[in-house]
């Protein structure tokens, strides 16, 4: 198939002439020339399955205000080259349909998920219940307040799609125990396959095949809406060479991951700076449960020099996979008694809740956590073979070295935080759907099986309709204020814009774990000084267009702060101790008043605040609460 080919065209859509492509195309970006500005697209080829890969036709408008604009068309655009997006991609190719995916970063290697180590990955498609165990520990794990219409569609998107059976296919064979059984399986209804072989690497590589069209270094700046409302694609710029792309889409997918680098320190992806979140919330769409945050207690070394004697560099994260491994200053493990109780071994599912329980009430008390790393190597039967086999006895000389009890920091995992979806992932705007939603430990698991359900949804609702119709000049004025960061005067009082991005970051401290009143109010303080004053402040150092990371910050910096907005408020809203959520001046969960989801509201640079009830569509809320165990931070578990 040639490039241009595709889906039929809309007469009534921007069709420049020859003479206004070229013209278009020389006055992009200092210079740049149409070669340039059409690197990365991969063209068409023929899908594993035997459908066309995606195709866009490329077009230059260069009615926008001034600004040369390179028009896409396609049916489904999905933002976001990470699990998530990648699951949704392909069932995207699957359905037949046209595709063009947008990623912030390096494609398969972006965001929270695309990290090198993998991840391990807990899936029901092999349970023999139909998912209901899996489902009902999805429930307990975020204490209820999961909309349940959302957890059953993701955990039949896990069954459908597959994600052990398709990182088997893609040449890495699960890990298994002697018996062949899978490593890590909990039970019989919830196998887990706890491999660091599910590299998002694997699906990119996937998507390559099958003839996707992927533009990475390329970053959502807005979304954009035809005049009843839906959906009709992003606007984008590419961060390589600072040309504006639209991609108009008939449905479009948001998999731009969590917002968990608003909080610090974070060991997740850089590129998961709240995206989808912030151009949401600016369209007036909610943002729900944004107080959840999920830590580890991690041990992380800077690099030194080889030879130096128990001082390489690594990470190392405690959490309850390595129960015990966990020891306060006093040389206690305190979580032995529990996993090693009759009441563990009945639900091991409660295993990361209460060990971070357990771990939070030794900090109320004033002490530090430690990781006891004496002796570790890869035949400790929980920690994965081949990750041990990396990182320990086999190569000492090359870093990962540890022989002593090291001290953990608290450091965010992943972000709760997301929008309301219905049972096939759309959102409150028509036509654009969500799979950037990650709660606590199972963030992998949602992010395929939420791609996987949005990715047919699009699909199928892509037959429906024709391609949604756009303005120009609302595009106009996204681009005013993106290249804007690049025209703006350094103020007296300028904070160049990386800076800004990471005092943003920094303000986060006082919200880590156990948060209090005053904790709270610090970093809202905070967070309103740097609306005020930090944000008319922010410059860039440089005005240049091309491959100008501070101009990537000087975006990323309000949806960061809107972020942190949310998760401040949102905070200082709930009055009790709930996993993932722990107040030291509300050390009770309270099912009476907070059985309940928090939304934040945004408008003009300005939060609201509600409640909403539960949606316990399969379970009702009285049984859900029964199931949840009493926490009282004060008293011993």
């Amino acid at each position: 198939m040639k490039q241009g080919e595709g889906i039929p065209r809309d007469e009534g859509a921007f069709a420049p002439s020859r003479r206004d492509f070229l013209k278009g195309a020389g006055v992009v970006a200092g210079g740049l020339t149409i070669a340039g500005m059409f690197a990365g697209l991969t063209g068409c080829s023929p899908t594993e399955n035997g459908a066309s890969g995606a195709t866009e036709r490329q077009t230059i408008a260069d009615d926008a205000g001034g600004y040369p604009v390179i028009v896409h068309e396609t049916d489904v655009v999905v933002v976001g080259g990470g699990l998530a997006g990648c699951t949704a991609a392909r069932r995207v190719i699957q359905a037949g349909k046209t595709l063009a995916i947008v990623d912030k970063g390096r494609f398969g290697h972006s965001g929270t998920s695309g990290q090198n180590w993998g991840a391990d990955f807990i899936s029901p498609e092999l349970a023999a219940d139909g998912g209901q165990g899996f489902f009902e520990t999805i429930v307990a794990d975020f204490f209820g307040l999961c909309d349940q219409d959302w957890a059953w569609a993701f955990t039949q998107g896990l069954r459908e799609g597959a994600p052990m059976v398709t990182v088997e296919k893609s040449g890495c064979v699960q890990q298994r125990n002697p018996d062949g059984s899978l490593f890590g399986t909990w039970s019989s209804e919830t196998p887990m396959s706890d491999t660091f072989g599910n590299k998002v690497r694997r699906f990119a590589q996937m998507l390559h095949r099958m003839g996707a069209d992927v533009y990475d270094y390329t970053m959502m700046v807005d979304i954009m809406q035809d005049g009843d409302g839906h959906c009709a694609g992003i606007v984008a710029i590419d961060l390589k060479t600072g040309a504006a792309h639209v991609f108009r889409a008939k449905e479009t997918i948001l998999a731009t991951g969590v917002n968990s680098w608003a909080m610090k320190p974070s060991i997740m992806g850089p590129e998961d700076t709240g995206d989808g979140h912030a151009v949401l919330a600016k369209r007036g769409v909610p943002l729900w449960d944004m107080e959840m945050t999920t830590f580890d207690y991690t041990v992380i070394k800077p690099y030194s020099m080889a030879g130096a004697v128990n001082e390489h560099a690594g990470i190392l994260t405690l959490n309850s996979s390595v129960w015990d491994r966990a020891q306060n200053s006093q040389g206690d493990k305190y979580c032995t008694d529990y996993f090693t109780s009759a009441e563990h071994e009945a639900n091991p599912a409660a295993g990361f809740v209460t060990f971070e329980l357990l771990t939070m009430q030794q900090i109320m008390g004033g002490e530090s956590i430690y990781m006891d790393c004496t002796g570790i190597d890869r035949d400790h039967p929980m920690y994965p073979y081949g990750m041990m086999h990396g990182f320990f006895d086999d190569v000492p000389e090359v870093g990962y070295s540890y022989a002593k009890a090291e001290e953990c920091q608290q450091a965010c995992i992943t972000s709760c935080g997301h929008v309301r979806q219905s049972a096939t992932m759309e959102t409150d705007i028509p036509g654009l759907y969500s799979a950037m939603q990650g709660l606590t430990y199972y963030g992998q698991s949602q992010a395929f099986g939420q791609g996987w359900v949005a990715g047919a949804a699009a699909a199928a609702a892509a037959d429906e309709i024709a391609l949604p119709a756009f303005d120009m000049t609302e595009v106009k004025q996204v681009l005013d204020g993106v290249y804007g960061h690049l025209t703006k005067e350094q103020p007296s009082n300028g904070i160049r814009a990386a800076t800004l991005l990471e005092s943003i970051r920094d303000n986060s401290a006082s919200l880590r774990y156990p948060r209090d009143a005053d904790g709270i109010k610090t970093a809202i303080d905070g967070y309103a000084k740097l609306r005020g004053e930090g944000l008319p402040a922010m410059y860039c150092a440089s005005s240049s267009r091309t491959m100008n990371i501070e101009w990537k910050n000087a975006i990323e910096a309000e949806h960061v702060l809107m972020c942190g907005e949310a998760i401040a408020l949102a905070s200082d809203l709930r009055k009790e101790t709930r996993p993932w959520f722990y107040r030291s001046d509300y050390p009770k969960i309270d099912n009476d008043n907070w059985f309940k989801n928090i939304t934040c509201s945004y408008r003009d640079g300005s939060w609201t605040l509600g409640t909403e009830e539960v949606n316990a569509s399969r379970i009702k809320a009285d049984d859900v609460k029964s199931m949840l165990m009493d926490i009282d931070l004060d008293a011993t578990i």
